[in-house]
């Protein structure tokens, strides 16, 4: 895949991977298509462009913000994808003049799946969990590493899907971290990767993720994606996530807590 290729297709894994966790969707008069997360993770996104080798903000977010507007949940978080190529300011003008404001911003990366294989630490134990079980236990450790709720009904939906693993890593038999990989199309992508407060400061994170590429490199893709947090981003970079673009979350003003 080309560089264009790539960064589509990290949005792709994203936005299949939501659509996955339940979502409605509205054909607009203006054109396009727009979906909606019917709970957890509460988003709202129309299907990006790319024309003349640029990610471009769909025109629909911005001629038919009137349509959409009483159908957007006090809840929904609307991701913009803003291309380092491209100019893409009407879409956040749009927004905020709509009353939404700026409530988290990510950094998409990327790296190639080469054919080495990471060290794992023999201290951390990393399983894949299916039960309903285990499914409800990931759950709570993940809302506690990321400090917001997770719908369980939704965790306990997707992971029955094959394109989802579920992660869940332990020390000493406790859960402290998790992570989920989607395999879609010809990327596999790296999400909900949290580690609880109480255990961070311990290198978890690095060594959770390193058994996650080496997981990655089982799939029958050339790319790994993922969207870090700026907190995250260093750390991804030092294992060899190369960025993409930045994303911009926005969110009805008087929801931002």
């Amino acid at each position: 895949m080309n560089k264009q290729q790539l960064v589509k297709a990290n949005i792709n894994n994203l936005n299949q991977l939501w659509q996955q966790m339940g979502t409605s969707r509205s054909i607009l008069v203006s054109g396009g298509e727009v979906f909606f997360s019917t709970s957890w993770p509460n988003r709202c996104w129309f299907e990006p462009e790319i024309k003349n080798n640029a990610l471009i903000a769909p025109a629909p977010i911005i001629a038919s913000m009137h349509e959409i507007k009483n159908q957007i949940k006090a809840k929904h978080i609307l991701p913009v994808w803003l291309h380092s190529e491209t100019s893409n300011t009407e879409t956040p003008e749009t927004l905020k003049q709509n009353g939404f404001e700026l409530m988290l911003e990510q950094t998409a990366m990327v790296m190639p799946v080469t054919d080495s294989v990471l060290e794992e630490s023999p201290e951390l134990n990393v399983v894949e969990i299916s039960a309903e079980s285990e499914t409800d236990i990931w759950t709570d450790v993940a809302a506690g590493s990321f400090g917001y709720a997770i719908d369980a009904s939704v965790i306990r939906k997707i992971v029955k899907r094959p394109e989802v693993t579920l992660l869940q890593a332990f020390i000493h038999n406790h859960p402290v971290a998790t992570a989920l990989i989607f395999h879609a199309g010809n990327v596999v992508g790296v999400h909900q990767v949290g580690v609880l407060e109480a255990f961070r400061g311990q290198g978890i994170a690095r060594k959770l993720m390193q058994y996650v590429i080496n997981r990655c490199r089982t799939f029958p893709v050339n790319h790994i994606t993922l969207q870090a947090s700026n907190l995250g981003k260093p750390l991804y970079e030092s294992l060899g996530f190369e960025t993409q673009f930045k994303i911009e979350n926005y969110q009805q003003a008087n929801n931002i807590n």
